[in-house]
């Protein structure tokens, strides 16, 4: 699938699972313009090509941002709305601001997103579906004010307080897709970035749960933090935080079937983009020993099994969507189905 946006800048996102969205950005006699491209990953056909209101990088908007696995167009000081298979908005949330990001793990994406209210110092947040704009209200019980919310495959978690002028979260509530209550902990903690995949609390140590808020494993001795990655039914954890330039540590392994720990890793897995349930593909950055690469590692081992060099200086992504890695080419005017090198 080539895509022709000259030397204009050019983005893609993906948007549901058959769909992706490219937009390319250019100044014109000093007004913002963009032309958008809609593409079926099944095919390869573009379903539409032309002119749009939306664009790649705007601070004034709407501009696309990616939530989930879908594409928003995100409007200052309006709310967030849906886009459609022409790019045009669909449902729309108002007086939020951006929330959950791109997806980094090879679980189904949530279905369902959440937004903070876009007013200076509130705590409120709103969690809606990504594929109709239905806003999900949960209940959590008299008494009990919400704080922070995070969403991951199968349902979301609130932070909730007694306190109606502090902001500490007294427990932690669960709840399914359709905003049914299925559990709660009375551990006084914080829901991290590694919720978006499964619930996790910092206390300080940290407890990784399961959608139906049972206790999978806890980490006494460590906080888990943001840069864990859960892969399949394996969990890796970083030793310690990076040390100087050099991007070299080890990841410990965990079963969260069973809670045994495995072979230590020492490649990067920051960049983790997908696996196929015993090898994952990771991506690392131009500043590691490694450089700029895209490579593929052995689950179970942790052993290399091939690596590719990346120019950094180039439009090139790689995307995990569905069961296939899509690569936008160096020059941006590409996309390919990836296979692994022979």
């Amino acid at each position: 699938m080539r895509i022709d946006a000259g030397a204009d800048f050019l983005d893609c996102f993906v948007n549901g699972p058959d769909s992706v969205l490219c937009i390319s950005d250019a100044v014109r006699e000093g007004n913002l313009e963009s032309v958008a491209w809609a593409i079926d990953t099944r095919t390869g056909d573009v379903l539409f090509h032309g002119p749009t209101k939306l664009h790649a990088n705007s601070s004034d908007g709407p501009s696309v941002e990616q939530m989930g696995s879908y594409a928003v167009a995100r409007v200052p000081g309006e709310g967030i709305y849906g886009i459609g298979p022409r790019t045009e908005t669909t449902w729309f949330i108002p007086g939020v601001g951006i929330g959950t990001t791109r997806w980094a793990s090879d679980a189904t994406p949530p279905t369902l997103a959440a937004a903070k209210d876009s007013v200076r110092g509130s705590d409120r947040m709103t969690v809606f579906s990504l594929i109709d704009g239905k806003v999900i209200t949960p209940k959590l019980g008299d008494g009990l004010r919400p704080l922070q919310t995070v969403v991951y495959p199968g349902g979301f978690a609130v932070e909730a307080t007694s306190d109606m002028k502090l902001s500490i979260p007294d427990i932690v509530v669960f709840f399914d897709n359709a905003g049914n209550r299925v559990g709660q902990t009375d551990i006084r903690g914080t829901l991290t970035t590694l919720s978006m995949i499964l619930p996790t609390l910092e206390a300080p140590e940290s407890t990784v749960f399961g959608a139906n808020g049972a206790g999978l494993i806890q980490f006494p001795d460590q906080q888990l933090g943001q840069n864990a990655r859960v892969i399949g039914h394996r969990l890796y954890a970083p030793e310690s935080t990076w040390e100087g330039p050099v991007k070299v540590r080890r990841w410990r392994q965990f079963d969260l079937t069973t809670g045994k720990e495995g072979t230590a890793c020492r490649p990067n897995m920051s960049g983790y983009v997908a696996n196929d349930g015993s090898v994952g593909v990771f991506e690392t950055v131009r500043y590691e020993t490694t450089g700029a690469t895209t490579f593929a590692m052995d689950l179970d081992s942790c052993e290399k099994l091939w690596t590719t060099p990346v120019n950094p200086d180039s439009f090139h992504e790689l995307w995990r969507i569905d069961n296939s890695l899509v690569e936008l080419s160096d020059d941006g005017k590409e996309l390919h189905s990836l296979v692994a090198p022979a």
